[in-house]
């Protein structure tokens, strides 16, 4: 899982969003942006209230659904919340058919621990179902590592587009963790936000993916290039929230300092996202890497946390993030000069993955 690509001479030139405070990549963004969140009672589930039966509503667990309907039903939630980010991902492209039929898709999708989400029925229902998809991706590549496999996603389609494997590449993300079975699980495992549990996530929902493509392919083409991808890392984490250990922050050490290795200039972002949701194990870690690396970084380093708005949206993540950074990035909300401005993106999947991604503005030559 340990990848490192430099100078990938990749760009952003399209995104595609849906969330629970907008169903599109403009909308959502503004909206976590600006704070904006739409919490609700999971009816679904239910802890005990600790103040009794007048005030058993305490008992609810909150979450950020997006869609409605059976929210146990998560697998067929993934799959519209994909095809919803990809529909959106075509409107932003200009509904450009042609340029996107036949592009690979990387998809990422909830770790193995979890909901399986099968990749051929994944397949199937993409190509049972084309009203779902306004065109026909290439091989589809599922990635179930959760919160940083867009990441790991992003550095493989790098290194197949450098090896000369097409131009471009769909890298997308979907989860749902408002289903019963996740619930239960997490709860068990006092990591869900409830009445009892201060500590915990809220849960939530999204499916988000990027369009990415080499340079020179955005340039003849004269895309809208929202931003150049820098660097790429991932990692594992051995001491990661499921094997029980405190968070000592190496995987993002790790990953970090990779960033800067070998690269002609350090890192100094004005805007930091990461995927902190609450938990206790998330906190720690960010304190640690703060204090190890971040700490002593240039660059404003504001820090951005979308869990605030739409709760922790699993696979989904990493895809926000960047869409986020994007959006930031062309309405001059990073810095005030359009010039400057870099972000760096974090994420961490629960069983060890450890990914970072450093955007910075496009320069036209």
């Amino acid at each position: 899982m340990k990848k490192l690509v430099n100078n990938s001479g990749l760009c952003i030139t399209a995104l595609g969003l849906i969330t629970s405070v907008g169903q599109d990549a403009n909308t959502a963004c503004a909206s976590i942006q600006e704070g904006e969140k739409n919490p609700t009672n999971l009816e679904n589930f239910y802890v005990d209230s600790p103040r009794g039966h007048e005030d058993w509503e305490d008992g609810f667990v909150t979450g950020h659904p997006v869609l409605k309907g059976y929210p146990d039903q998560t697998e067929n939630r993934i799959f519209i919340l994909l095809a919803s980010a990809l529909q959106d991902l075509f409107n932003a492209t200009g509904e450009d058919k042609a340029l996107l039929e036949g592009t690979p898709l990387y998809v990422a999708l909830p770790e193995e621990y979890r909901t399986k989400t099968d990749q051929e029925r994944l397949q199937a229902q993409l190509a049972e179902n084309p009203d779902l998809l306004p065109f026909s991706c290439g091989e589809i590549v599922p990635f179930y590592q959760g919160h940083a496999a867009m990441i790991l996603a992003l550095a493989q389609a790098g290194e197949a587009i450098a090896a000369g494997q097409g131009e471009r590449a769909i890298i997308a993300g979907a989860d749902s963790l408002i289903g019963f079975a996740d619930l239960s699980m997490f709860n068990k495992a006092e990591r869900l936000k409830t009445v009892l549990n201060p500590d915990g996530f809220m849960p939530g929902e999204g499916g988000s993916a990027v369009l990415v493509e080499t340079i020179k392919a955005a340039e003849n083409r004269k895309a809208d290039i929202g931003a150049v991808i820098d660097r790429i890392s991932t990692d594992h984490e051995a001491d990661n929230v499921l094997s029980g250990s405190d968070a000592t922050g190496n995987g993002l050490v790790n990953v970090i300092s990779a960033l800067n290795r070998d690269a002609e200039a350090a890192m100094a972002p004005d805007t930091i996202i990461t995927d902190m949701n609450g938990e206790f194990y998330r906190a720690k870690e960010l304190g640690n890497i703060y204090s190890r690396t971040l700490g002593d970084m240039l660059g404003e380093q504001n820090m951005n946390y979308p869990a605030k708005s739409l709760g922790d949206t699993g696979a989904a993540y990493a895809g926000i993030a960047l869409s986020i950074a994007v959006r930031a990035l062309a309405e001059g909300n990073i810095a005030k000069d359009k010039e400057q401005g870099d972000a760096l993106v974090l994420a961490s999947s629960d069983s060890g993955l450890r990914g970072a991604v450093y955007i910075r503005p496009y320069e036209d030559q």
